[in-house]
């Protein structure tokens, strides 16, 4: 059972953040105290159902640093609510290609945690309360590694069955998991290695591996 609204605020410096809409909601995957997000158990299902009866118009912010946390697993889960849900992500450490991708992907806003507690005191200068809907913030950090460059340039399609492969799930079974054909997931997961660049289905699984340790 996921818990109430007010126990997801449980990071200090973000509680000031209730203060601009009261329908604010934070994911926070960096609270240990919250064990529905312990990343043995699949809290997807628990999250989905509990978001669902959000209006479109709320946003939804989801709170993760990585590499603490599986990569793959919380990007899928964020960018599946992006598709009916309006989200933002904050992070202590995010690239240029990132935000980019993320963008492209229809996270609204993206920021760190200082950026945007600095934002919300100009945001209450100006007695706005939209500002986190448009304001991108752009990092000066090294440029991404190869792999995860390449990762960059799949489609949300394309990362969900990449993500429910890691999962254990075979060819077939993502037919029945994602409404599509046997051949159409093959050519899929061609796809997929072709962008990445990998030698054949054998390496997959390898380079599942090195995303969970992966930063955006």
């Amino acid at each position: 059972m996921l818990p109430a609204i007010d126990t997801l605020m449980t990071n200090r410096p973000l509680k000031v953040i209730t203060e601009l809409r009261n329908n604010f909601v934070i994911l926070d995957f960096d609270d240990e105290d919250l064990p529905v997000f312990d990343m043995r158990v699949n809290y997807y299902q628990d999250i989905n159902h509990y978001l669902s009866s959000l209006n479109p118009s709320n946003l939804v912010t989801v709170k993760c640093n990585f590499p603490r946390h599986n990569f793959l697993e919380v990007l899928y889960i964020m960018l599946q609510l992006a598709k009916r849900l309006q989200i933002a992500f904050i992070s202590n450490s995010i690239s240029d290609e990132g935000i980019h991708f993320l963008k492209k992907h229809k996270v609204t806003g993206v920021f760190s945690v200082n950026e945007l507690l600095n934002d919300i005191a100009a945001s209450r200068r100006r007695r706005a309360n939209q500002f986190y809907l448009s304001n991108f913030i752009q990092y000066n950090e090294p440029a991404l590694p190869n792999d995860l460059c390449s990762f960059l340039s799949l489609s949300y399609v394309e990362i969900k069955i990449l993500y429910l492969f890691s999962r254990g799930l075979s060819n077939r079974q993502l037919t029945s998991k994602i409404n599509k054909s046997y051949h159409t997931v093959k050519n899929h997961k061609s796809n997929i290695i072709r962008k990445i660049g990998i030698d054949g289905s054998d390496q997959l699984m390898q380079y599942v591996h090195l995303l969970q340790t992966m930063r955006l």
